[in-house]
């Protein structure tokens, strides 16, 4: 199963194995205009559909581009959200079609159509709801809570599409002995039935030492970690 994750700059996007070999370019991001500068955000991949989609960082507005070709012209499918303040974009083109995004100000999820009509909130919430995915077959919401920064514990939770009703599927205890570690981001591991007992996931995270608490500049890292952990394996 393939990673897909931007440069620092946000000017094109790469793919690799899982385990970090096989590093190539996919996509240089292409404007849609005479603009020379593209910024790519946060992306989400269709690899069934070979579509990428991404968050302009500059026009605060959604794109697509069609995988299979490297300079593929973008399609905006968003317009402009004067609400958008997210760290993630999650697409759903089951279900009509939907993009959800979090508005971190007001600590609560978004979704709008993807020509950007039908604005309404998602999932009003306390603490800081990130979504992660939309599970293909019942359509359950997935997602990072986060309570506060920084977090003394981060939980990866379900939110039922029928009844509404949310449970912790992983809850990650943040501090450590010597360090505090804590996912920004995470993703299902297929290898894991949805249906089964245990949830795996791989996890965008970051770490800081005790004697660098005070430092705004935390390492990153990828780790796992399953149901029932309380830590991550790096």
């Amino acid at each position: 199963h393939p990673i897909y994750f931007t440069d620092r700059r946000g000017k094109s996007i790469w793919t690799a194995r899982s385990d970090g070999t096989g590093q190539r370019l996919t996509h240089r991001l292409i404007e849609t205009d005479n603009s020379t500068v593209v910024i790519a955000d946060y992306i989400w991949v269709d690899s069934e559909l070979q579509l990428i989609y991404w968050t302009e960082r500059r026009e605060l507005d959604t794109r697509s581009a069609n995988l299979k070709y490297l300079d593929d012209v973008a399609t905006v499918l968003l317009v402009p959200l004067t609400s958008f303040n997210g760290r993630q974009i999650v697409i759903d083109t089951g279900r009509g079609g939907w993009i959800y995004w979090t508005d971190v100000r007001q600590g609560r999820m978004m979704q709008a159509r993807l020509d950007g009509s039908d604005i309404k909130i998602f999932w009003p919430a306390s603490a800081t709801i990130v979504p992660l995915m939309v599970e293909p077959v019942s359509g359950d919401m997935i997602a990072l809570s986060t309570p506060q920064y920084p977090p003394s514990s981060v939980s990866v939770i379900r939110r039922n599409l029928a009844t509404g009703k949310i449970s912790n599927l992983l809850v990650i205890n943040t501090y450590l002995a010597d360090r505090r570690e804590w996912p920004t981001s995470a993703l299902l591991d297929p290898r894991y039935s949805s249906s089964s007992n245990t949830s795996c996931f791989w996890l965008g995270a970051q770490r800081q030492y005790r004697n660098n608490y005070n430092n705004n500049n935390p390492i990153p890292f990828i780790g796992t970690a399953c149901t029932g952990d309380t830590r991550i394996t790096s």
